[in-house]
């Protein structure tokens, strides 16, 4: 049977590509190719190629047909079947395409460069970026100072109505979603802080404009150097995104709302 997606304020962003899939079966990858007929603009790779979902049924042993260089070299993505992990990313290719394609783009070249060699700083990075990564746009600097400076108490409680009017979480990385889908206390993000105006239409978040945001982001040449240049976001701590954090007393837990290293702001 289809997979159930909680209606949670972090899913919001994928929901409507959700509400394309068709129900009674779990997707499959022309399901999935089905729903790209139906989105208002072709998804493409970063060669312009036409994306295309493709079944994965055994492990690449070939460099040209592992996940990031059959993307990068003929838009073909793979997906594991009955895997919410691939879904996920399925979905966020539908949902932040010239942001994915930027990604697979800077991994395919960080995998060239390395040549068998151990990945690059900037690959585990991209990596992180893409499994966990999580936008944050803010159009107060004082708001950013407060996750730079680890002030977790201060920013989602003491600030809670600046953070709910002033600030917009995205999940970018597919396994953070997927972690999402049973939130329990542990569960962090790999922040990536934008000093923006929020991006909504009509009160809604548009998808486009944040795409383009994250995209131009990552490609400034200073961006996602190196792993320690995310600052660890606890995401249940953002205001409706957990029952527990409706009272201050969630913010004590210095076991997941930890103090920690100063960062550079973005």
């Amino acid at each position: 049977m289809k997979p159930h997606l909680p209606k949670s304020l972090y899913f919001l962003p994928l929901q409507h590509v959700w509400k394309k899939l068709p129900g009674g079966n779990w997707p499959q990858v022309e399901d999935l190719n089905k729903v790209l007929l139906q989105l208002p603009r072709k998804i493409k790779n970063y060669n312009n190629q036409e994306i295309q979902f493709v079944l994965q049924t055994a492990k690449p042993t070939n460099f040209h047909d592992s996940f990031e260089p059959r993307t990068f070299e003929h838009g073909q993505i793979l997906v594991r079947p009955n895997n919410w992990h691939d879904l996920f990313n399925a979905i966020i290719w539908m949902t932040f395409p010239k942001s994915k394609a930027i990604v697979n783009k800077l991994n395919y070249l960080s995998l060239i460069q390395q040549k068998g060699s151990q990945r690059s700083k900037k690959g585990d990075a991209l990596t992180l970026f893409d499994e966990d990564g999580i936008i944050v746009f803010s159009r107060r600097n004082h708001l950013i100072d407060l996750i730079i400076n680890f002030q977790w108490e201060e920013l989602f409680w003491n600030h809670r109505d600046a953070v709910q009017k002033n600030m917009c979480f995205v999940i970018f990385g597919h396994a953070l979603y997927e972690k999402m889908l049973a939130p329990r206390i542990g569960i962090t993000g790999k922040g990536v802080l934008i000093s923006q105006i929020i991006i909504t239409k009509d009160d809604f978040l548009d998808l486009d404009q944040i795409d383009t945001a994250i995209a131009d982001h990552l490609l400034k040449p200073t961006t996602l150097k190196h792993g320690k240049d995310f600052c660890p976001l606890p995401v249940l701590g953002i205001p409706g995104w957990f029952s527990g954090s409706d009272k201050k007393s969630f913010y004590g837990d210095l076991s997941y709302f930890r103090p920690g290293r100063n960062l550079k702001k973005l």
